[in-house]
């Protein structure tokens, strides 16, 4: 069977080996679910089963080894916000750090939030009530944004709106919720990603994000005046 190298930071190195977790099996999930999700057929698909994008992928086959890490065999959605961060990758991750919300500053009122319990000892999670939600938030709005696949903003999004579970309320602390809105976390999906294949600097365009956010806003107020106008007229 041939070998394929994974690298991991030293932190969760460290934790997976003390959770004596399946890595070879774990990775193996992830790997498939991704190669899954890039080779299936958007037509064979409803509008529920929008897929996901590889980051997207990776990150949900990362959630049951969070879940499982922290003593629980229902992968809940503060175990999905574990995974985008294990998963480090992501795009929309990416944005936020560049945005002053590091993955240290979110797992460190993910760990303070959350009541981890003892890590069980074999991979046996499955998806919980708080997961499913978020991943039923993610397609519906990548269905109505039209983007054809769930990225890491939608999930973000998600992730950020549930009422089920932890992660809404980790991503409240660290004062997320009030920097950055849906519009915005899909500016930082696009706008990250230009940069990224343009080579431009990600700081050069988080704040261009961030001055395309607050002329839409001055563009929004501009078209709510005349309307609130001729309501005070009737």
């Amino acid at each position: 069977m041939p070998k394929i190298n994974v690298y991991l930071p030293d932190d969760l190195a460290l934790e997976i080996k003390q959770a004596s977790l399946p890595v070879s099996a774990l990775c193996q999930r992830a790997l498939r679910a991704a190669l899954d999700e890039v080779n299936a057929a958007p037509t064979d698909r409803t509008a529920d089963e929008i897929p996901l994008s590889p980051h997207v992928a990776s990150t949900l086959s990362l959630s049951y080894a969070a879940a499982t890490r922290r003593g629980s065999d229902a992968v809940a959605s503060e175990d999905l916000l574990q995974g985008l961060l294990d998963e480090e990758e992501s795009l929309v991750l990416k944005g936020i750090e560049h945005l002053g919300f590091s993955r240290e500053l979110i797992q460190e009122q993910l760990d303070k939030i959350v009541v981890a319990g003892t890590p069980l000892g074999s991979d046996t999670a499955a998806l919980g009530p708080s997961a499913l939600d978020v991943l039923a938030i993610a397609r519906a709005d990548a269905e109505a944004m039209r983007t054809g696949i769930v990225n890491g903003g939608n999930l973000l999004w998600a992730l950020m709106t549930t009422e089920q579970g932890d992660s809404r309320e980790v991503l409240a602390a660290v004062g997320l919720d009030a920097a950055v809105d849906h519009r915005v976390l899909g500016l930082i999906e696009i706008g990250y990603s230009y940069g990224r294949h343009t080579r431009q600097n990600p700081a050069t365009v988080s704040r261009e994000l961030a001055r395309i956010s607050a002329r839409l806003d001055d563009i929004e107020k501009k078209l709510e005046s005349p309307e609130r106008e001729s309501r005070s007229e009737q």
